[in-house]
């Protein structure tokens, strides 16, 4: 009976589509990087963003920060000056459309 149970969930898994998330997310950082950099410098959003919340320093090596991964995507893209890009929302909507065209960046 055991045996039945994979042989389905087998069955099953074939024919239903199946959608990887993550391809689904990448777009939406994107759009939300956008988004934060056209709030203000003191919004709480940008400063958890820019990693500029403590002033002390840590031993070690520094952490990444939430920003590093967003623009790692950006600059996969090989989009220049998305800081500018950023502010203009017509233009960043043309940077978005791009990324929901590359499927896993």
């Amino acid at each position: 009976m055991y045996y039945n149970i994979i042989y389905y969930n087998i069955l099953y898994y074939n024919t239903v589509i199946y959608y990887n998330i993550l391809i689904l997310w990448d777009p939406q950082k994107i759009r939300w990087l956008g988004h934060v950099k056209r709030t203000k410098a003191g919004a709480m959003p940008r400063r958890m963003m820019e990693g500029k919340l403590f002033i002390g320093r840590r031993k070690g090596r520094p952490r990444l920060r939430c920003m590093d991964d967003d623009v790692a995507d950006v600059r996969a893209m090989k989009t220049r000056q998305w800081t500018e890009k950023a502010e203009d929302r017509e233009q960043w909507r043309l940077v978005v459309k791009e990324a929901k065209a590359r499927p896993g960046l």
